[in-house]
């Protein structure tokens, strides 16, 4: 498609205060140039970065760009300036510090791919120096911004041409602080204002104005580029997908349940706990209401914390997703840099460098000395959003949350802590209380107005009675006699105590019989796939053999032992994202996990859940529960076998073994699309009356 061709989606000017210009401008104009001429503030990784939005098929067309830069010089720098190898020297170590000081992902990110473009010669780069009476000068910067784009390779026809000049704001400040306005002109229309810009970048480039010096940058950074390029074309798709597709920006809209939390939350003073099932938009919702939050402060920083790293990653696609931008991640894992980077941030922030700006981060590290030093010293109003928010009524975590964050908003599909009451009272005191719920009840028996059907996937519920061999019966009644006296002493040893009542309970989840079940289930399907089964450390040998034996492969566990950590073999994804991917796409059949799928990973392709193990705490099996809910397309249905151990009903343990049991049971009973047939098994099976 020729430009003349957008001419109805071109438009005289442009202002990023007021619109998308990448999805609005950069995109449509950059998928058909074959050329770019582009002059740029700073020789910055900032404004490379902001030089390159939107380049998605510019680059796949193999288009070619030249792009001059301005440098950056101080009145220090003007005076050791001697020749043009002393400010080749100078701009050299400026901007290889500042390479290896990029806190941005977002940055990070583009700069890689600008990385790529000169490893390819997709981009040639040069940096202007200005120049009076001979001189060099400070201030550096190129007054003019000015792009020029043609939609054929050679030729100068004008109807193949369109050119943008006006004010960018590249500060370097970080990416969301540049502010952009200019005019459009277009060849076919506004030829009397493009020839004099036409003109001039040949000029410049070609280093025939006076008042200006130009140069090839350094070789060292024009390696350092290289050297961030991606390793593969896989990871440079990945990265072009993700930062530098057409689908920039989400035409989501929010739901009525989703409105109404965040009215609710406002309505409370900006402080409360959203109490939203699992897969019904809790992530959306928290991003909607730190969106409002931006429009209304004039600066505001945002902790946004999670339990685990895979979060924090759901987090930042998410918000990159959603428009946003000055994004940092400060936490220790994988990061050896970020106390420094976090410091160098705060101290931005109270120079009022950075006006907005989100921080990501996770439980363990927001909870630390160094991380709640740093914001203590924060000048400006915080927004705490805490993710799963009842990990944070742990002794070790609920530190961090203090008194300076004025604004608080806790997510959890299960916001009380079991068992733990003063933990509850303290996280609902903290919070502000529950101040709006859509349960899983509400999310199977209401209607999603996209897609006309429920925001759950409905369920059918299997339990699957195993019982006790006779080894398993006799040390359960062993350590339950043990446990008694240890009750009944005059002082409790807690340790010892602890030791027996873990040691009675894995006699409930390692049962022998549960392998039997287990084969039993798999083979009452001829093609099994998108299969989660969670099962103890001691049942996962056994668990992986009977996969293979039964013909259920490949299939991959899921553990603490797959990597989290970006691996540029698996095109600069994780370990756990790349098996989370082929499980999904069908590669692998089954995932068998320990606990490491219970909360916050997506695999929405899973429609079949085997929990062979399960504690009482209902904060994991409704996790766990809500791994095979979301919705996803061919979807219609979800199964959920769960193995429940009934022993004999003769042993005089039975009772308090059937009654930790029935909570579990009867809460996957209610809600399941087969509930009368469960309870009836129930019955039959002498568990109600």
């Amino acid at each position: 498609m020729s430009f003349k061709e957008l001419d109805h989606i071109i438009k005289p000017t442009y202002n990023s205060l007021k619109e998308d210009i990448v999805k609005n401008f950069y995109i449509p104009i950059l998928s058909e140039a074959k050329r770019y001429d582009r002059i740029t503030g700073y020789f910055d990784s900032s404004s490379l970065a902001i030089a390159a939005r939107g380049m998605e098929k510019f680059i796949l067309n193999g288009g070619h760009m030249r792009l001059l830069c301005g440098a950056k010089l101080f009145p220090q720098d003007v005076e050791v300036i001697k020749n043009a190898q002393d400010a080749k020297k100078i701009i050299s170590e400026r901007f290889l510090e500042d390479l290896s000081n990029i806190e941005d992902e977002l940055i990070k990110n583009h700069v890689k791919v600008l990385g790529w473009m000169v490893a390819n010669n997709i981009i040639e780069i040069k940096v202007g120096l200005n120049k009076k009476n001979g001189k060099y000068i400070g201030g550096g910067i190129l007054h003019s911004k000015t792009g020029i784009l043609w939609d054929v390779d050679n030729g100068e026809n004008l109807d193949n041409c369109v050119v943008f000049n006006g004010s960018i704001n590249e500060t370097g400040a970080g990416w969301a602080s540049n502010f952009e306005s200019f005019d459009v002109f277009k060849g076919w229309k506004n030829e009397e204002y493009m020839m004099e810009h036409i003109n001039d970048f040949p000029k410049l480039w070609n280093g025939d104005d006076d008042n200006l010096e130009v140069m090839d940058i350094p070789e060292a950074d024009k390696q350092a580029l290289i050297d961030k390029a991606p390793s593969n074309i896989n990871e440079l798709s990945r990265i072009i997908k993700k930062y530098y597709s057409s689908n920039v920006g989400d035409d989501r809209e929010l739901f009525v349940h989703q409105k109404k939390a965040i009215d609710a939350w406002f309505e409370n003073d900006k402080k409360g706990i959203l109490e939203m099932a699992t897969g019904t938009g809790k992530t959306f919702t928290a991003i909607n209401c730190l969106k409002k939050m931006f429009e209304q402060e004039d600066s505001l920083i945002a902790v946004i914390v999670c339990p685990v790293l895979h979060l924090v990653d759901q987090w930042y696609d998410e918000l990159v997703k959603l428009g946003f931008t000055t994004i940092y991640k400060f936490y220790g894992t994988g990061n050896p840099k970020w106390k420094q980077e976090m410091s160098r941030f705060i101290n931005r922030v109270n120079r009022g460098k950075i006006k907005k700006s989100i921080i990501l981060s996770t439980h363990s590290s927001f909870s630390t000395d160094f991380f709640k030093r740093c914001i203590v010293k924060v000048n400006v109003n915080l927004f705490l959003i805490a993710d799963e928010m009842h990990h944070l009524g742990a002794e070790n975590l609920f530190l961090g949350l203090l008194d300076n964050y004025k604004y608080r908003l806790g997510l959890s599909a299960t916001p009380r802590k079991f068992m733990d009451y003063d933990a509850t009272d303290y996280l609902m005191e903290y919070f502000g209380g529950i101040v709006f719920t859509f349960d899983l009840e509400d999310a199977l028996n209401n209607i999603n107005p996209v897609t006309h059907l429920s925001y759950l996937t409905h369920y059918r519920y299997c339990p699957k009675k195993v019982g006790l061999n006779i080894t398993e019966s006799n040390n359960y009644k062993k350590l339950t006699q043990q446990i008694s006296i240890l009750l009944n002493s005059e002082k409790v040893n807690e340790e010892i105590l602890k030791s027996k009542l873990r040691e009675r309970k894995a006699i409930l989840d390692n049962a022998d019989e549960k392998y039997g079940m287990l084969r039993k289930i798999l083979r009452s399907y001829d093609d099994l796939d998108h299969l989660i089964i969670f099962c103890t450390n001691e049942q996962m040998v056994n668990v992986l053999k009977i996969l293979d034996e039964e013909q259920v492969k490949p299939r991959h566990r899921f553990t603490y032992k797959e990597k989290n950590k970006k691996d540029k073999n698996l095109g600069g994804i994780s370990q756990r994202q790349d098996i989370l991917y082929k499980f999904d796409k069908g590669q692998y059949k089954a995932l068998v996990a320990i606990k490491c799928l219970n909360e916050g990973v997506d695999v929405p392709s899973a429609d079949k859940v085997i929990i062979m193990s399960s504690s009482n705490n209902p904060i994991e099996y409704v996790q766990r529960r809500g791994r095979v809910l979301r919705r996803y397309p061919g979807k219609d249905l979800a199964y959920i076998y769960d193995m429940v151990v009934v022993p004999n009903l003769d042993e005089n343990f039975a009772g308090s073994v059937v009654e930790k049991e029935l909570r579990r049971l009867k809460d996957f009973i209610i809600l399941s699309d087969n509930k009368d047939k469960c309870n009836k098994k129930l019955h039959d099976w002498g568990l109600l009356s």
